[in-house]
């Protein structure tokens, strides 16, 4: 059953984020990720807005396929490049039968 993972993201440093951006959409299509969404907050409908103002949304096969994706060596490698160009929070999320 597919699994997303949802990433809210503050940009700090947009040149070296769109690097990252570009770099981890690669290595995650080799895992059979698609990208569902990529965009900024409009407006907060209800309760108080506690994260980053960007989000994004990839559809991976299978919570085992994201969870490959996340702790395989391609990833890792950037992931120093994400943490300075960014702050974010990154959950997966299962599909309930």
């Amino acid at each position: 059953m597919p699994a997303l993972m949802i990433s809210n993201i503050t940009v700090t440093d947009p040149q070296d984020f769109q690097d990252y951006m570009a770099r981890t959409q690669a290595i995650a299509s080799t895992y059979g990720a698609k990208l569902l969404f990529r965009g900024t907050l409009s407006e907060t409908l209800a309760g108080e807005h506690r994260s980053g103002p960007m989000v994004v949304v990839a559809e991976f096969p299978d919570i085992e396929t994201l969870r490959r994706w996340n702790n395989s060596p391609e990833y890792r490698a950037i992931v120093a490049l994400r943490e300075q160009s960014s702050v974010q929070v990154m959950n997966a999320y299962e599909t309930i039968e």
